[in-house]
C-alpha cells in the first residue's frame, strides 16, 4: 500500500491585484464613526455596550452609530453596507469570535 501526503497551500489561479488601503483621517474628532457588528456570539452586547462607549469618550466623535449583521455565517448584505457606508466617515469592522 502506498502512503501520500498531501499539500493544501493553493495557488491563485491568477495573478491577484493588491487593493490600496483607504486613507485615513488625521482625527476622528467630529467624525461619524460606523461600527459594523458581526453578531458572532461573544461579540453581542460587547460591541453596544464597551466599544461604542470606549470611541465616544476617546475620539469626541461627531456621532457613533452600530449596525448589527443579520447572519452571522453569510457575507453581509449590499444594502448594509452601502448604508454603512453613506453614513459613516469611518468604519470598525467588530470581529469577535
Amino acid at each position: 500500500m502506498t502512503d501520500y501526503v498531501l499539500n493544501p497551500v493553493g495557488e491563485p489561479a491568477q495573478s491577484v491585484k493588491r487593493a490600496n488601503l483607504a486613507p485615513r483621517p488625521g482625527s476622528l474628532e467630529g467624525k461619524r464613526i460606523g461600527i459594523l457588528d458581526d453578531r458572532v456570539t461573544r461579540s453581542i452586547g460587547n460591541v453596544t455596550e464597551v466599544l461604542g462607549p470606549l470611541v465616544e469618550q476617546r475620539f469626541a466623535p461627531g456621532e457613533v452609530r452600530i449596525w448589527l449583521k443579520p447572519n452571522t455565517g453569510a457575507p453581509s448584505p449590499r444594502a448594509l453596507l452601502e448604508d454603512v457606508m453613506r453614513n459613516s466617515d469611518v468604519v470598525i469592522l467588530a470581529c469577535c469570535a
